[in-house]
């Protein structure tokens, strides 16, 4: 059973080295789809493995070793699941795409209206610079919004993330 979760881990690790090369190589226009199509393929190489094929006089068969499949799908989803939340939170937050963008406008800070991706997201930006200024990343100056070294440090390494992933702007 060790061999079938080593496996399952192993899936994973081609999971992952399939998506950060190909993210890294060219722009996917379909990530979601690009990634559920890995995931599907990474299941069937699993039962691939898990398969075992039989010839016998004119007649041939195939039986699925169920308990070591299920062991090996069990380790590769547990492992999806922990990592899916980290790779859609840097793709998608809104709050990451704040901190990158005030880093990008240094010490001359950005004002409130041009953080703002459209009139609807005023209050929920309102709100999350609020709570990013409590936690110490960002304070404000004249009405302007301006990263500490703290904030710095998680735009530049969040930002390093989503360049090497081929992700783009947005957040």
């Amino acid at each position: 059973m060790e061999k079938a979760a080593t496996f399952g881990f192993l899936a994973f690790a081609v999971f992952l080295a399939v998506h950060w090369t190909l993210f890294c190589l060219r722009p996917v226009s379909n990530r979601s789809r690009f990634l559920i199509r890995l995931t599907f393929a990474c299941i069937l190489l699993m039962v691939v493995r898990f398969t075992k094929f039989h010839v016998s006089g004119h007649s041939f068969g195939m039986d699925l070793q169920t308990p070591r499949f299920i062991v090996a799908l069990v380790s590769f989803a547990c492992l999806w699941v922990l990592y899916m939340p980290f790779y859609y939170s840097i793709q998608t937050s809104l709050s990451l795409g704040m901190l990158i963008r005030l880093t990008a406008a240094g010490s001359e800070g950005i004002p409130l209206p041009e953080l703002r991706p459209d009139a609807h997201a005023k209050r929920i930006v309102e709100q999350r610079l609020a709570a990013r200024e409590g936690a110490g990343y960002l304070w404000r100056e004249d009405g302007r919004y301006v990263l500490t070294s703290k904030g710095r440090f998680i735009a530049r390494t969040f930002g390093k993330i989503k360049r090497f992933w081929n992700l783009g702007a947005g957040g």
